[in-house]
């Protein structure tokens, strides 16, 4: 997880040893300043948003909609690939919010059927 990882590698300012993690994606710790010995084996959020851009592009999709979980790694995720988005003139007509809950999954089947029948993707 991210929020692990950011906080060990904040000691890495102090004691210098490096850390390799397999999972934590957050754009944050590209930050070489900030976290000198901190690597990855995962691209960061960015990089997972660019090739969701670039599968969108890939299919033509001039138009899609959003769906996205309420924690760190969903909002930075959304952010990028919204900012994304609208750089290549690829229209965002929903973004929708998901819980791991009933009222959540409630909400998420609305927003998918709010644009079922659009020319659009979610």
């Amino acid at each position: 997880r991210s929020a692990s990882s950011e906080q060990i590698a904040s000691a890495g300012r102090v004691l210098p040893l490096p850390q390799v993690s397999p999972f934590s994606t957050s754009a944050e710790l590209s930050d070489a300043q900030a976290y000198p010995m901190f690597s990855r084996v995962i691209s960061s959020d960015f990089g997972t948003a660019a090739a969701i851009l670039a599968h969108i592009l890939a299919h033509g999709w001039r138009e899609i909609g959003l769906l996205y979980v309420d924690d760190t790694f969903g909002r930075a995720l959304a952010t990028e690939l919204l900012r994304l988005c609208a750089e290549a003139n690829v229209l965002v007509t929903s973004a929708a919010v998901a819980f791991d809950d009933e009222a959540g999954i409630t909400r998420a089947a609305a927003a998918m059927r709010g644009v079922q029948g659009q020319p659009v993707r979610v």
